[in-house]
């Protein structure tokens, strides 16, 4: 069976000392440094025949075996990958920098190094030096700016809790700019899982966004839910979650939303505007026709 090659989804250069590394996230999650990147980072030459060997050369010493863990005994083929441009780029997973050093400085204190490893040895301490007590992936977020779909996801997690259920699949259609701004104006800090105001978070998203979007825009939300979401299966893909926002209501009122919050030097001052400009419709439930209310509470209830 032909494996599936993936694609990046972020590329950026990993700064290790003096070294800039080619590293990527891909689709899948994965933390991928580039096999000339990697090579070069412990000084040894990039061969592309390590494509076919289940262990790289740089581990391949049967003198280091007994400072390898089952991790790297079980195989370090690089993976191939699809850039961002449309190329082919092959690399390995980033934790293999960190465990592989640590393989090295074992072996140097253990003094069991060849002549021709001590270099080798020599780079690895350098790079768990710059690494410090940062972990690779974290790094790599950093390089690449896929902290920032990390710190969503994690925020759309806690407003899993914080909206009723009739509305939390459709926050996250909710850019990423909406949520920036908010903690911009809010004066808050936040980063991967060290959010202190998940509640906070869901109730102003409640309030300026689904208690002020039209109150029929609002209805078609509720009955165009997913399938998991609804009382009924939907024979159909939903027509709404094409996209990153997918309803026209909801994506012009969020836009607005955010032109005001870009334009307001502080939360006061949007708040203003954001009660001029959108003045609450009522509770999130109310403005839907009686026969959809049903609806609304069974899928909350859920």
């Amino acid at each position: 069976m032909k494996t599936k090659i993936l694609k990046s989804i972020r590329e950026g250069d990993l700064s290790l000392g003096s070294k800039s590394l080619p590293c990527a996230v891909l689709e899948d999650g994965a933390h991928i440094i580039s096999c000339p990147g990697f090579l070069k980072a412990l000084g040894r030459p990039w061969r592309k025949t390590y494509k076919s060997v289940d262990r790289p050369g740089f581990l391949a010493a049967q003198n280091l075996a007994p400072f390898m863990d089952d991790s790297l005994r079980s195989g370090q083929k690089p993976i191939e990958f699809r850039t961002l441009h449309g190329g082919r780029k092959s690399g390995y997973k980033a934790d293999l920098l960190p465990k592989s050093c640590q393989v090295y400085t074992l072996a140097n204190s253990a003094g069991v190094l060849r002549r021709n490893q001590t270099s080798i040895a020599v780079a690895c301490g350098d790079i768990l030096r710059d690494i410090g007590d940062s972990e690779i992936e974290d790094l790599i977020d950093e390089a690449t700016g896929y902290q920032d779909i990390r710190d969503l996801k994690c925020l759309h997690k806690y407003l899993e809790g914080s909206l009723p259920a009739y509305l939390s699949e459709w926050s996250k259609r909710i850019p990423e700019d909406f949520y920036q701004e908010l903690f911009r104006l809010k004066g808050w800090k936040w980063s991967g899982m060290s959010l202190v105001r998940p509640g906070a978070v869901g109730k102003l998203t409640n309030d300026i966004v689904f208690e002020r979007i039209e109150p029929f825009a609002l209805q078609e939300l509720v009955e165009n839910l997913p399938a998991n979401n609804r009382t009924r299966k939907r024979r159909t893909p939903n027509p709404w979650f094409n996209n990153n926002v997918g309803h026209p209501a909801l994506e012009s009122h969020v836009f607005a939303v955010v032109g005001l919050m870009r334009a307001s030097a502080n939360w006061s001052q949007f708040h203003r505007l954001l009660q001029r400009s959108f003045p609450k419709n009522g509770n999130a439930v109310k403005g839907i026709p009686q026969k959809r209310r049903r609806v609304v509470r069974e899928s909350s209830a859920r």
